[in-house]
């Protein structure tokens, strides 16, 4: 998956009308909360087999953060 196609099932999940870039910082997208955080996990989980925890997620900024997570 190229980072393009993760930031459009990003902006998807959380059926947000912004643009996102992985730039965007995250408390700044209004749909961006702890159930948001929820479904990215599922994500990650079916997507990438990667199990983030939420210690882990709450430290994430920024989508570029969301990237390189998936990439653990």
């Amino acid at each position: 998956m190229t980072d393009q196609e993760f930031v459009q099932n990003i902006r998807e999940i959380l059926d947000c009308g912004e643009e996102l870039t992985a730039d965007t910082v995250l408390e700044t997208v209004d749909a961006w909360d702890s159930l948001a955080m929820l479904s990215v996990m599922a994500f990650f989980k079916q997507t990438f087999n990667v199990s983030p925890g939420f210690q882990e997620m709450k430290g994430v900024k920024t989508v570029a953060d969301l990237i390189l997570l998936s990439k653990k």
